[in-house]
């Protein structure tokens, strides 16, 4: 998945959410400016990224774009969070059970999931912060079982300063805890009052990101406001979309996929909220949306499997092990190769959105930008221009003082920046031209639109 996703960054493929989180690493000077974005500042007059969704823990990726310097930390972060995972899972199983391979066998079983692997390897967004869910809710959960409960508070909160939904996660896993416990005996026990705690943290993080915070800083959440529509809408029309959803959108694969999880209710139950409210809010399920949900479910399998292995043989889940264990054995079998074909498709689909731009004519162009004026710029260059202190995006076009156009798309293949230039001609003034690269100035815009 490193391979593939660095490809597609060299080939040009990846031009979306990738760099304007690249864009706010680079644009952070402290203490003055903390992950700014003129976009949103133009936008919603926000001008850091930790309160778009309010996330906080993006603030600790500061310290590894430092150390690089390139968007490319950002790819490889990404592509390896699922390491985090399958560690997690390998840890738990050799403390809980005395069997590592059995944590390496649903880590395989998780890792080679076609909907996983597609969401991971993220096509042209090529990252979205949602993957740090893959390093933290795994530390949290892995912590939290194994009683370090110093350690799993730490990642609970990380865990929920990652993005709002993580609470939905934190509330759900805690209260059925609360009210059921985990099944089975021994080790897996004794978590109501631990389970209520995470439920009330998760409760009141929610409240206070959520409903008090836009309050004090007279910034709507844009996303608590686009979820609320949605529900608005009627119970009828709420259910009958989810439902519908829920299976055109592909979730439902998860739950087949991840069949053994269901001997671990909690796991289960933790992902519901989120997978209604992305069925009611159309969202495919082999997006960056299934990263936390993939993350619960594994662990939901894992220990069922444990407490199979344990269950005695003269009880009913000792009846049955040979039955779920050789279920699980051959689904694992099957995986792997569907995994790989997943991976071979996922490769062949990656054709350039437009030829990358030859870092000459990039530098020139960046030359005669002026650096304290807004800017927007064709997806081909976006390798060189997301540390523009003032990038604006293509839909932002007719605010930006500054316009680059790059090559021409591929065929069939949109180019909204030249577009845009195409469109709005008698507004524009060359000022200069490298190559394929031509700098334009919209004498229409100022050089900062607020």
């Amino acid at each position: 998945m490193l391979a593939i996703k660095v490809g597609f960054y060299r080939r040009g493929v990846v031009i979306g959410d990738l760099f304007l989180y690249a864009n706010a690493l680079a644009n952070t000077h402290l203490p003055g400016q903390l992950l700014y974005i003129a976009d949103y500042q133009l936008m919603r007059g926000s001008t850091t990224l930790v309160l778009d969704h309010f996330e906080p823990s993006t603030v600790l990726l500061i310290p590894l774009y430092w150390l690089f310097q390139t968007p490319l930390v950002l790819v490889a972060l990404q592509a390896l969070a699922p390491a985090a995972l399958a560690g997690c899972l390998v840890v738990l199983a050799r403390r809980l059970a005395g069997a590592a391979w059995l944590g390496w066998a649903v880590a395989v079983l998780t890792l080679y999931n076609p909907q996983f692997l597609t969401a991971v390897i993220d096509g042209v967004f090529g990252f979205h912060h949602d993957a740090q869910y893959l390093i933290y809710a795994p530390l949290f959960i892995t912590c939290f079982l194994l009683r370090r409960f110093g350690w799993a508070a730490l990642f609970l909160v990380l865990f929920l300063g990652v993005k709002e939904d993580a609470a939905f996660f934190g509330i759900a896993f805690g209260l059925t805890l609360a009210l059921f416990d985990l099944p089975g005996g021994g080790p897996l026990r004794g978590f109501r009052r631990p389970g209520l705690i995470v439920a009330a943290v998760s409760a009141a993080w929610f409240v206070a990101t959520v409903i008090v915070l836009p309050q004090l800083i007279a910034l709507p959440n844009i996303y608590a406001n686009a979820g609320s529509a949605e529900l608005n809408q009627g119970a009828a029309h709420v259910i009958a979309t989810a439902w519908h959803n829920f299976f055109a959108r592909k979730w439902h694969i998860f739950w087949l996929y991840f069949w053994c999880a269901f001997g671990s209710p909690a796991f289960v139950l933790a992902g519901i909220p989120d997978l209604a409210l992305f069925s009611i809010m159309t969202r495919d399920a082999n997006h960056y949306f299934d990263y936390t949900i993939v993350a619960f479910l594994a662990f939901g399998v894992l220990l069922a499997l444990v407490r199979l292995r344990t269950a005695p043989v003269a009880t009913l889940t000792g009846r049955v092990r040979p039955a779920i264990a050789t279920a699980f054995a051959l689904q694992l079998l099957l995986g792997v190769p569907f995994g790989l074909l997943e991976l071979r498709h996922q490769w062949a689909r990656g054709v350039a959105q437009a030829p990358p731009a030859a870092a000459s004519d990039a530098e020139a162009a960046w030359r005669m930008v002026d650096p304290a004026c807004s800017v927007t710029v064709s997806a081909d260059l976006l390798p060189d221009f997301y540390r523009a202190h003032y990038w604006l995006q293509w839909e932002n076009a007719g605010n930006a003082r500054f316009i680059v156009t790059g090559n021409p798309p591929n065929p069939g293949q949109d180019d909204q920046v030249g577009d845009f230039v195409a469109a709005h001609a008698a507004q524009l003034d060359p000022v200069g031209r490298s190559g394929p690269v031509t700098v334009w100035r919209n004498r229409d815009a100022p050089c900062l639109p607020w």
